[in-house]
């Protein structure tokens, strides 16, 4: 007998009580901007300060925001063109909302170092510092786990996939909230924590569809997360496994996850595009990536014992050897020249004259939902819950709001 009818049943009932926070998520990251115009699509209210009045912001009405080194400057320009621009002091912080208190959806065009837009709906907080401005957008959790899901997945699979990643994203934002603590904020929207874009401009021609698939995915599953021993435990997601999915600890080290997250053979991805591959990069460009300042060198890997999954890779150049785990080599070249150069940790390693030839399976860290085996099994006619048993078989899925203290 089926649990599913009795578990959304309870579902209904606890989410309907529910009062999580919204998540504090640190947007436009890796952008850093300078200075940005917002837009308030349906009017909003600014607060600039500890000391101000709030104001009143019209639909259409328009502000600039620019960072100093420790304080903001406010530019507005009124939607009617016979207004009047007006400035404020400068100040430390400011917060947009809509009226109420309510989510305001606002677009956001960054004027400076690089040009770009993102259309954000929840409360905007916006600190300046060291001529930067910090942006960090408070979003309902289930608005975030929709966008994400969006991001990652696109408009053309079936239900199920994006129902499954649901899930997923909501315990992994779920149990990662505090992750950037230090810096005001739950989580970052680069792949960091999760690909968050907000609600347009990054979806492609379907963006639409995809949002509403998305937020169909986001209800179906409303306050489901992954549990380990009653408590929430994140769920790992990542493009493609080839294969084999892998634990945390073979990824990130020793007690770096549940032990209950283990291998999966996926069985379901062999058709993706990401499933194996072959791809070649200068040598001198790896060892820059690496922070080796040399022009040649030797690069050699060791593998797991009991899968292909690399372990560790040493670098020899005049000598002198570095060694690093597979983790912090995909990283590192990632970041440097590009997230397709080494796609995964399964991956195998040769030179050739003035090149390093990489070939592997797999795209993503491999832990966890695998995106293209989810995308697969969903076209088969498989649920959400059963793809989820698929590749979290160890763990439950428990309603957030019967977790104490989980909502914070």
């Amino acid at each position: 007998m089926s649990l599913l009818p009795t578990l959304l049943a309870s579902v209904a009932a606890l989410t309907a009580q529910s009062g999580a926070e919204p998540v504090r998520v640190g947007v436009l990251s890796l952008l850093r901007p300078e200075a940005v115009r917002i837009t308030c699509a349906e009017g909003a209210v600014l607060v600039a300060g500890d000391n101000t009045a709030p104001i009143s912001l019209a639909p259409g009405e328009r502000i600039t925001v620019e960072a100093g080194a420790a304080e903001l400057a406010i530019i507005a320009a009124c939607s009617e063109p016979s207004a009047a621009e007006w400035e404020l002091p400068a100040c430390a912080s400011c917060r947009i909302c809509g009226p109420g208190g309510a989510p305001a959806r606002l677009s956001v065009e960054v004027l400076r170092p690089l040009p770009f837009n993102r259309t954000l709906s929840g409360t905007l907080e916006i600190r300046a510092g060291a001529g930067r401005l910090q942006m960090i957008l408070e979003v309902e959790l289930e608005e975030l786990v929709a966008t994400v899901a969006a991001a990652e997945l696109g408009a053309d699979v079936a239900q199920a996939a994006a129902a499954a990643l649901a899930v997923a994203v909501r315990s992994y934002v779920a149990a990662n909230r505090g992750r950037h603590g230090a810096e005001g904020f739950d989580i970052c929207d680069s792949t960091h924590c999760v690909l968050f874009r907000g609600e347009s401009g990054a979806f492609g021609p379907l963006g639409g569809r995809s949002l509403e698939l998305g937020r169909s995915a986001a209800r179906l599953t409303a306050g489901l997360v992954l549990t380990d021993g009653g408590r929430v435990v994140p769920g790992y997601f990542h493009a493609c496994c080839g294969g084999a999915t892998a634990s945390p600890a073979q990824i990130w080290g020793p007690g770096s996850g549940s032990d209950a997250l283990a291998q999966v053979r996926c069985g379901l991805c062999s058709s993706s595009p990401h499933f194996g591959w072959q791809r070649r990069a200068p040598l001198e460009d790896i060892l820059a990536s690496l922070g080796i300042e040399a022009e040649t060198g030797c690069l050699s890997v060791t593998h797991s014992r009991n899968s292909a999954l690399a372990e560790t890779v040493r670098v020899e150049c005049g000598g002198e050897q570095v060694v690093f785990t597979a983790e912090q080599f995909r990283i590192q070249i990632g970041r440097a020249l590009g997230w397709n150069v080494v796609r995964s940790n399964c991956f195998t390693v040769r030179r050739e004259n003035d090149e390093v030839v990489f070939e592997g399976r797999g795209f993503g860290h491999g832990v966890g939902l695998c995106l293209a085996g989810a995308v697969e099994a969903a076209s088969r006619g498989w649920t959400w819950l059963q793809i989820i048993r698929h590749y979290f078989p160890r763990w439950a899925v428990t309603p957030l709001s019967a977790i104490p203290g989980a909502e914070r």
